[in-house]
């Protein structure tokens, strides 16, 4: 290991090893206390939207950790024998689409449709879709993980025939039109435009 010159108050410089301020960071980082300074600022979900017919199918990407801590805050295991049944819950209580489910039907919540999910070593994918017959003035609501990580956000690529476009949704916006008022892509947020 190699050293350092390090000054003292005294005014005599003393010869400090590497090896000891490198050991001194290792017990603080295995003790916990420099955690907050390791800690990732922001997390990010990533989901796809596919318009298909008369339903939306919906597969969004998430971190295993983020899962599990959001199901433990609501008092949820996740891998407890009802472990599934609890994610589709919160998915539910956290992922809404206000819209028409049938042809002659006013605007208002949808029902979402549990399709499953996978756990792999990167995360874990969610499946539903959404019963969704008239996509004007639909809207999602897309807020997994706002409860607990200030600066949380979703993206969703939807896709619709040849088009497909991004929403982004944060704590901020956490609902925003699945069209825009023309019916294609929705505008950009105005914060987001150039």
């Amino acid at each position: 290991m190699g050293h350092s010159r390090v000054a003292l108050a005294g005014g005599e410089p003393t010869q400090v090893k590497v090896k000891t301020a490198f050991l001194s960071w290792a017990v603080l980082l295995l003790s916990g206390l420099a955690r907050p300074a390791l800690a990732h600022p922001q997390s990010v979900t990533l989901g796809e939207v596919h318009v298909r017919g008369d339903h939306l199918e919906v597969a969004l990407s998430v971190s295993t950790h983020d899962l599990v801590a959001a199901l433990a805050r609501r008092g949820a295991d996740f891998f407890g024998p009802r472990g599934e049944a609890e994610v589709a819950a919160y998915v539910r209580s956290a992922f809404a689409v206000e819209g028409a489910a049938g042809p002659a039907q006013p605007l208002g919540p949808v029902a979402l449709e549990w399709v499953g999910q996978e756990a792999g070593p990167a995360g874990v994918w969610l499946y539903f879709q959404v019963p969704l017959r008239r996509l004007e003035g639909a809207t999602l609501s897309h807020r997994l993980f706002f409860e607990g990580a200030p600066s949380q956000l979703n993206t969703l690529t939807v896709h619709r025939g040849a088009q497909t476009w991004t929403l982004v949704f944060s704590p901020e916006h956490p609902t925003l039109p699945l069209l825009s008022p023309s019916g294609n892509m929705p505008e950009p947020p105005p914060a987001a435009r150039p």
